[in-house]
């Protein structure tokens, strides 16, 4: 695509007088009037499916020293269900005795806490889910809060061995996640953060332990904040966000720093939830410096700036942030693939904003748009960053914004180069679509015009045929809509030239839309001479009348009588005739 772009773009230069804008239209789209015959239809590309984005449980655990037991292990369907029948029984027996111990305040032996531990430590989802079905975590739930109530009961490895317990519980399936969270949840959160708190101090110190209890407590917030059913209440919990970024402020953990960022940016499920959580005094500064971290954190401080975005309250505050915007070019720019097209998204986000395009546009001299085109062009294999990038762009363009943004020396280059050249049918939409608001908004005088007709005289030209000619038709058309254009496109030879390239089309909508475009412009009587005189345009006329079948009979017809003005123009008759 390298090679395409670079001539491409040699072809469109255009020289432009940026202090002339005084022809240039703010009107809104509904405002223009088109012929009757014009249709022009946008798509809305304001809102996506995609602009949130929840990842499931993590799987970067190498620190953990977890056993290998893995589903594997197990060499059929019905070795593991008989594995799952004969432990229940058991694992109802230690529930009880964890219940027991607590209701009796006795304490807990390391050694039998470890036991525990060993039968919880595995990675078989299945075995969780019996774990928890059995009564298990909400036993130890009980035992925890007994521990912290009657501080001789307990020490810090043994509150570092039931917090693992608890996170390994809920590296199950969602389900019993979903039920776990409905027993015993929000009481399970307020608990753990009691020993947040309790913890605070040794943990800023860096003590071993007290960082291991801090990544399992954080680690079972992450885990509910996966469960959609969960997002309400743990946001109501206002103390919930704020401990988190307690221990982001604290930590230098960099395990602990991407399992907060996670937790938080699966929290960011709503528009009232992602403003609540950005209202947090420091999130933002926090964030912004984590943003520099290592690749896995930057994917994950990518993915809460993109959740963040999803509100239009959040996309006024960041839009204004000089840092925040800056951030995200720089992940955009650098990170990895999953980094690059999770900032695409917080980009595609914000330039829905309705009333703020223009701080975008103009941010670090057009530095957003030329970071989003280089991403297109270096990644167009990559669906995600293609299509949020190239939604970015759609995005901004806008009536007021269409001028400046065809001004961009490699926008219309790249978004042409999406259409001909792009496998996703995502992104070649925004891109048909962004070209068609810059055709339909840019007309004559405006400065930007020539850009446009250097636009659609050069494509038709360096583009393969069947795969732009009904869209570059399309935009013809919707050029020759507009009155002031009709002599400017005209006087361009190259654009009747285009026309009568486009005219031999095997497609019979193109050759519609060059019948209509052919008409609209004769419309101008000052313009028939100039059309009988263009012989390439009359011999594809002439080619277009060789078509047979209905669907061709109202274009001839029409064409006909286009041909029947130019010749009574011409007293002559010789020019068309020939």
């Amino acid at each position: 695509m390298g090679n395409y772009m670079s001539a491409y773009l040699h072809c469109l230069h255009v020289e432009i007088d940026s202090n002339d804008f005084s022809a240039y239209s703010d009107s809104q789209y509904d405002d223009f009037t088109y012929f009757s015959d014009v249709k022009t239809v946008y798509t809305d590309f304001s809102r996506y499916d995609d602009s949130y984005e929840t990842r499931t449980l993590r799987s970067e655990f190498s620190e953990d020293n977890r056993k290998k037991l893995q589903i594997s292990d197990y060499n059929s369907i019905s070795s593991l269900k008989n594995k799952r029948y004969e432990r229940y029984p058991r694992l109802k027996k230690i529930a009880k005795e964890i219940k027991e111990v607590g209701m009796l305040k006795r304490h807990p032996s390391l050694t039998w806490l470890k036991t525990i531990f060993d039968e919880v430590n595995h990675e078989i989802a299945e075995f969780h889910d019996d774990e928890i079905d059995a009564g298990l975590s909400e036993a130890l739930y009980h035992l925890l809060e007994v521990m912290l109530r009657h501080p001789r009961m307990c020490t810090d490895e043994k509150i570092s061995i039931i917090c693992m317990e608890l996170e390994l519980l809920h590296h199950c399936s969602n389900l019993q996640l979903e039920e776990s969270f409905e027993n015993i949840g929000i009481d399970l959160i307020s608990l753990l953060l009691q020993v947040l708190n309790r913890f605070q101090e040794e943990f800023s110190k860096r003590k071993a332990i007290t960082v291991n209890i801090f990544r399992n407590i954080v680690r079972i917030f992450g885990y509910f904040a996966i469960i959609k059913s969960a997002h309400n209440c743990m946001i109501d919990h206002t103390k919930i966000v704020d401990g988190l970024v307690k221990v982001l402020l604290l930590s230098r953990d960099s395990i602990i720093q991407i399992d907060v960022v996670w937790a938080i940016s699966n929290l960011a499920f709503t528009d009232s939830a992602r403003e609540k959580i950005l209202g947090h005094p420091d999130l933002l500064d926090v964030l912004l410096s984590l943003s520099g971290g290592s690749s896995e954190l930057r994917n994950e401080v990518s993915a809460a700036f993109m959740n963040f975005t999803g509100s239009s309250l959040n996309q006024e505050n960041l839009i204004g942030s000089p840092k925040f915007l800056a951030a995200l070019i720089r992940l955009l720019s650098t990170g990895t693939l999953i980094t690059k097209s999770r900032a695409a998204g917080a980009f595609r986000n914000l330039a829905s904003n309705t009333t703020r395009k223009q701080e975008l546009i103009t941010f670090g001299d057009g530095i957003i748009i030329d970071t989003l085109i280089n991403a297109i062009s270096n990644f167009m294999d990559d669906e995600k960053i293609c299509c949020r990038a190239t939604g970015t762009l759609n995005n901004l363009i806008s009536p007021k914004s269409a001028g400046k943004m065809a001004q961009h020396r490699n926008l219309i280059a790249i978004l042409t180069a999406i259409v001909c050249e792009c496998k996703f049918q995502y992104a070649k939409t925004s891109s048909s679509t962004a070209l068609r608001k810059l055709v339909s908004e840019i007309n004559y005088p405006s400065s930007s015009h020539k850009i446009i007709l250097k636009f659609l005289e050069m494509t038709s030209k360096m583009c393969a045929k069947d795969k732009i000619d009904l869209l570059l038709s399309d935009l013809l058309l919707i050029q020759a809509s507009k009155e002031s254009n009709h002599i400017p496109m005209v006087k361009n030879k190259g654009i009747l030239q285009s026309l009568a390239l486009l005219g031999y089309s095997n497609n019979v909508g193109t050759r519609v839309n060059v019948v209509k475009t052919i008409d609209q412009l004769a419309r101008n009587r000052k313009n028939l001479m100039e059309l009988g005189k263009c012989q390439d345009l009359m011999k594809s006329a002439n080619d277009i009348f060789q078509h047979k079948g209905a669907e061709n009979i109202d274009s001839q017809v029409q064409l006909f009588h286009v041909i029947a003005a130019v010749i009574g123009q011409d007293k002559k008759k010789r020019t068309v005739l020939k």
